[in-house]
């Protein structure tokens, strides 16, 4: 027992002695005096009726006998009651102290004693679960009471060793989390820079390619470490919300396999993809979410597959109800495996199965925990069934809306409007305007967007695209605006440009390219009165397809 524990049992049992003892030496004290009183006043009682016998016979023998014999007898008589009544009180108290301490030893003190002692029994017994004899009294009463307060004492300081634990493995996970993001950002970086200082070096243009390509690679995974980070950040803060659209399902699949696909080849692994008929063609949702979510799975199962490995993906429906069905999906890989006791934990945030995983294949250990919150979002849950050297099935389920009439599909990113990079597109003749107060991000959209035939002037500021916009009124088919800028912002900007009037200047499409890319940033712009949004860094696929809408009569 703890010595805080004890502290506490010898103060309450200080004021159990006290409480007691007060309640024993009081009656005594009061009834020791009532005896010596009876004593008193029966033995005065004796002395004057023996005294009033005396005066009788002597004044029989003659008065002046009387009169001399009185005094002396009176001193007498006076010295003997006093010494007697002395004596008595002495005696007296002699046995009632007597008395009272064998009392307070026999019937008293020793049950306190033994309390204590059960006190200390106590803290390792539970009275209910033992179904221990505790009597009726007072001091059983005391005993049961506390029995209950070392109970919820007890419980209350696992409880508390719990949440410090808890606190101690978060700190160490995010401090643990902090190492492999450095690690994480800094790996892709240095390729970053080291192939630019290469290529730079460089006039072989296979060796320049060569070095551009790994270049491209190494800022995808770090748009990816990006990406997960802010996810997270997100999660954190209760601010992650699904984005529900009419979605051809089928067509996600085929998005999601063509992008995990490419590492697969690579490896050589086997991919088979096998999706239950019986799944509805159109599903409303969050097909990115989803997409994310699958995308996540697949890359880790290729991840941690060997060369030559297979990989599956099972997508099967559960049960349809009220518009809504219930879909379960399937990872499957020969992979490494995963060991029972890491399996509890491969959900938490900033957490891999092991140190060695992340020095091994890399990675930020956010993936797993940002899907098992996607899928909680979608109504579903997520769980694994593995053994170490035998592979790893990834199950989860989700609930979507059916669809009634399919026709109703916003895919965006597969309609007709929508066209790959690598096509041959020209919107010779069309004018667009690009605001960015960075000219690094000026130069890079410029030349990006000089293979689609469009002209393009270009404002460092919010006030400088308004000037423009008034010195050449309806030039403008389509304006690509940043939002942080010094001066005015691009939401201002915009608010500005709608109220000129100008030709076109309220109807001219206003596109927020920009690298606030959370849901409530998208939003605000759209209150501003933009047309659409582009995140940073640039997917020329996202833009053509903005192209395409707003330019294409």
């Amino acid at each position: 027992m703890s010595s805080k524990k004890e502290s506490i049992y010898i103060k309450l049992m200080k004021n159990i002695r006290i409480a007691t003892l007060i309640k024993i030496i009081i009656p005594i004290y009061l009834l020791c005096a009532v005896v010596i009183f009876l004593s008193f006043y029966t033995y005065n009682s004796a002395i004057n009726e023996r005294n009033t016998i005396l005066h009788r016979t002597l004044e029989g023998l003659g008065g002046a006998l009387v009169f001399q014999a009185t005094p002396a007898l009176n001193n007498a008589e006076a010295r003997s009651e006093s010494m007697y009544i002395l004596l008595i009180f002495v005696i007296s108290i002699s046995v009632l102290i007597t008395l009272i301490s064998l009392f307070i030893i026999t019937y008293k003190l020793l049950p306190i004693r033994n309390l204590v002692n059960t006190a200390t029994e106590l803290s390792k017994v539970d009275i209910e679960e033992n179904n221990l004899a505790i009597p009726n009294d007072e001091l059983g009463f005391l005993t049961k009471e506390l029995a209950h307060k070392i109970k919820s004492l007890d419980a209350n300081m696992k409880l508390l060793e719990e949440a410090v634990e808890k606190a101690n493995a978060a700190s160490n996970a995010k401090s643990d989390f902090l190492s492999a993001m450095s690690h994480e950002i800094r790996t892709p970086m240095n390729a970053i820079i080291g192939m630019t200082a290469i290529a730079k070096k460089e006039s072989d243009p296979e060796r320049i390619n060569y070095a551009l390509d790994r270049i491209e690679t190494a800022s995808t995974h770090l748009l990816g470490v990006i990406n997960d980070i802010l996810d997270i950040s997100k999660i954190e803060l209760s601010k992650m919300e699904l984005s529900f659209i009419n979605f051809d399902f089928t067509k996600m699949i085929d998005r999601v396999c063509n992008v995990a696909t490419t590492k697969m080849l690579e490896k050589g692994q086997h991919f088979i993809v096998d999706i239950d008929p019986e799944i509805p063609k159109i599903l409303y949702g969050d097909d990115h979410r989803l997409a994310q979510v699958i995308v996540n799975l697949l890359s880790n199962a290729s991840k941690f597959t060997p060369e030559n490995g297979n990989i599956s993906l099972n997508a099967k429906l559960l049960s349809t109800e009220y518009h809504e069905c219930i879909l379960e999906m399937q990872v499957k890989d020969s992979g490494i495996g995963i060991a029972k006791e890491e399996m509890g934990n491969l959900f938490l945030k900033f957490h891999q199965a092991e140190a060695g995983i992340s020095r091994k294949f890399g990675g930020t250990g956010l993936g797993l925990s940002i899907s098992k919150s996607i899928i909680e979002m979608m109504g579903g849950e997520i769980r694994v069934e593995s053994e170490p050297g035998k592979g790893s099935i990834f199950i989860f389920t989700v609930t979507l809306g059916i669809v009634e009439n399919p026709g109703a599909v916003q895919d965006l990113e597969n309609s007709s409007d929508s066209k790959s990079y690598n096509e041959d597109i020209d919107f010779a003749g069309k004018h667009i305007l690009l605001v960015d107060d960075v000219d690094i991000n000026l130069e890079i959209a410029c030349a990006l967007l000089e293979p689609t035939g469009v002209t393009i002037d270009t404002a460092l500021s919010g006030n400088e695209a308004i000037d423009s916009i008034k010195a050449n009124p309806g030039r403008y088919d389509l304006i690509f605006m940043d939002i942080q800028m010094p001066g005015i912002d691009g939401m201002e900007t915009t608010r500005r440009i709608r109220t000129l009037g100008t030709p076109n200047a309220g109807s001219v499409p206003i596109i927020a390219m920009t690298a606030n890319v959370f849901k409530e940033d998208i939003e605000k712009c759209i209150e501003a009165g933009m047309n659409g949004h582009v995140g940073k860094p640039i997917n020329m696929d996202d833009v053509i397809r903005v192209l395409s809408q707003h330019l294409k009569n």
